[in-house]
């Protein structure tokens, strides 16, 4: 039985992003849970980059892919929304800063290279 790449990329991701949308919802973060999120965020960070490098790769699934730019722009919004209530003038929040605007910048990366390729199959037929 082959393995379902996409499936094992979007499991990962949402393994490791997880942790990450149970900050989002609390109201006030302190520096031990900034400094906790770091290496997470880190992890996230490098599975997003390695989902732009095999996108291309990925078996072509119309929905699954419209499902996945979905959670990216949900996922962009939580992150966008999180990055603002951390202090940038504390040296762990500034670099929690810093990772999450990278992933912030991966995410735009992924959701238009799974649309270019929706696109892309849309208008071969």
């Amino acid at each position: 039985m082959a393995v379902d790449a996409l499936k094992t990329q979007v499991d990962i991701y949402n393994t490791v992003f997880r942790p990450l949308h149970e900050e989002f919802s609390k109201e006030k973060i302190d520096d031990s849970e900034v400094e906790s999120l770091i290496p997470v965020a880190k992890q996230t960070l490098f599975i997003i980059e390695g989902f732009s490098d095999i996108v291309d790769d990925l078996k072509f699934d119309e929905k699954r892919f419209r499902e996945l730019i979905d959670t990216f722009i949900e996922d962009y919004e939580l992150l966008q929304a999180f990055i603002k209530r951390l202090d940038p003038l504390k040296a762990s929040h500034r670099q929690l800063i810093d990772i999450s605007e990278k992933i912030l910048d991966k995410l735009v990366k992924a959701q238009n290279d799974l649309g270019l390729i929706v696109v892309k199959h849309a208008y071969r037929d």
